[in-house]
């Protein structure tokens, strides 16, 4: 079983790199269409304004959360504990950059963690997605093969970011597994869509909770010996330009 849960928000800061076919509600019905009847928690920042949220399928919640009463709190904290990590450039050198600023989206992510820890079966697979991402067929039947193979993996991501073959990563080494259905990659990160067993995730409640950005927490979860991958060719995608995972017509898919 995977328990899935969609992270959506009313207070969309429309962004003007979307591919021209994409749409939030295209990206919703292809989730419905892919999830072969895995329940869906859908976590709503803000009031619920999207038509295709007020009548849902069977196993398929929605759990209203606020973000912008939790902000203030964040945003204090911020200036508090004033953290730096390292981090790379695009053309891969090393520099100290200080721990983003708290914004509503982080916001929405800590409530995101506090309902899914209150919530947690630790027996079933848990897979966290943002409402812009599109999924091939059969991608449950994928994370579970995966899983099923290989015990000591941790964090996997349906996504093969492009990233990984930028300047950034120059010398990036990976060790390439074989699932069933498609190669793996090892990855030093992955972003904030991704599959995890339910074991793993309460064991790591702590990193999760206090680090909110995407890359500082994986740096701590590699640094407790946790592994990431992603898989090649990508089973899905970020519907961000330029960053939609390649050799895949994600237009053909989101259109089917």
């Amino acid at each position: 079983m995977i328990d899935i849960y969609y992270r959506t928000t009313s207070h969309r800061n429309e962004k003007d790199n979307r591919p021209h076919w994409f749409s939030f509600e295209k990206s919703w019905n292809n989730l419905l269409n892919t999830r072969q009847d895995n329940p869906i928690t859908i976590l709503h920042d803000g009031p619920v304004v999207d038509d295709y949220f007020k009548s849902l399928p069977e196993n398929c919640k929605l759990v209203e959360i606020n973000s912008q009463s939790l902000l203030p709190t964040l945003e204090l904290e911020w200036e508090e504990k004033n953290e730096y990590y390292d981090d790379h450039d695009e053309n891969g050198n090393v520099y100290r950059k200080r721990m983003e600023k708290p914004d509503l989206e982080k916001a929405s992510g800590a409530l995101m963690w506090d309902y899914i820890y209150s919530n947690l079966n630790t027996h079933n697979i848990i897979y966290i997605i943002e409402d812009d991402y599109l999924h091939l067929a059969n991608w449950p039947i994928i994370i579970e093969d995966i899983f099923s193979i290989y015990n000591d993996l941790h964090y996997i991501c349906l996504y093969d970011h492009p990233d990984k073959y930028s300047p950034r990563y120059k010398g990036l080494m990976s060790q390439i597994i074989l699932g069933r259905y498609c190669h793996w990659r090892t990855v030093p990160s992955i972003c904030g869509t991704f599959a995890v067993k339910g074991q793993v995730l309460f064991e790591d409640l702590n990193i999760h909770i206090e680090n909110l950005g995407d890359y500082n927490k994986f740096i701590k979860l590699k640094e407790k010996n946790r592994h990431f991958i992603s898989a090649l060719p990508s089973i899905a995608t970020h519907c961000i330009e330029p960053f939609l995972s390649p050799y895949i017509n994600w237009e053909g898919v989101i259109n089917a």
